[in-house]
């Protein structure tokens, strides 16, 4: 795009159309839709809250000055750990975009894919099968991740550091060119919150009983959630 604007190509109003409605639904509703969702599997697994809150704090201590310049810090390893289960659990992009194969390709494993074959990444199945995250694969458990941490106890945010058994944003040269900001953007609301307030879900049967509504779709949106907020420090709760 910037090397046709260089050489004077026309920037047609189709042009404009879809890339003004891929910067709402990938810069968007995706980060949002993970936020609801990381938000009310928080809700519904306090334990895994009260120890977000609490690696929040000993990051951050109690200067809110530092606060606001240091939440998007590394080191903060159980939201990271939170991010990155909430991502595989229930993940906003179901499946990666379709492509067609341009020549014959055979995989590492010899699968052999003929020249015109529709190809998708289907990344709520990989991220849910037990071959790679174990018998409980169906289950949020922040705590698996720290198998995969480093020495220093930090979690790489990264398709290729997970071999790509990690991969809500795609991988390679396509991969998203949001999604750092995406993650950095979801830490320090996730801070913020962990900062001011305890929750926990209710309303929706369905919600409260662990299975929330989806609007299927290759966009997956969690509908009817509500939460009961409490501030910390404070006896009165809003909904």
């Amino acid at each position: 795009m910037m090397v046709d604007a260089a050489q004077g190509s026309d920037f047609s109003r189709e042009d404009l159309r879809a890339n003004t409605v891929i910067f709402f639904l990938a810069g968007h509703d995706t980060t949002a839709n993970e936020l609801c969702m990381a938000l009310y599997l928080m809700g519904m697994h306090r334990d895994v809250q009260h120890k977000a809150h609490a690696d929040v704090i000993r990051v951050l201590g109690e200067d809110a000055a530092r606060r606001a310049a240091t939440c998007g810090a590394a080191d903060m390893v159980y939201p990271s750990a939170d991010q990155e289960r909430q991502f595989t659990y229930l993940n906003s992009v179901a499946k990666l975009p379709r492509r067609v194969t341009t020549a014959p390709v055979t995989l590492a494993d010899g699968t052999a894919l003929p020249k015109g074959t529709l190809v998708t990444i289907d990344t709520f199945s990989m991220h849910r099968d037990p071959a790679i995250w174990g018998p409980d694969a169906d289950a949020f458990v922040p705590d698996r991740w720290g198998t995969r941490a480093d020495a220093n106890g930090s979690i790489a945010m990264h398709p290729p550091a997970q071999n790509y058994e990690w991969a809500p944003f795609g991988g390679g040269q396509r991969i998203c060119l949001g999604m750092q900001f995406s993650l950095v953007e979801q830490r320090v609301i996730l801070a913020m919150m962990l900062l001011r307030y305890e929750w926990e879900v209710v309303g929706n049967e369905n919600a409260v009983r662990g299975v929330p509504d989806l609007a299927p779709n290759d966009l997956l949106r969690s509908t009817g959630i509500e939460l009961r907020l409490r501030r910390r420090g404070v006896d009165s709760a809003a909904d």
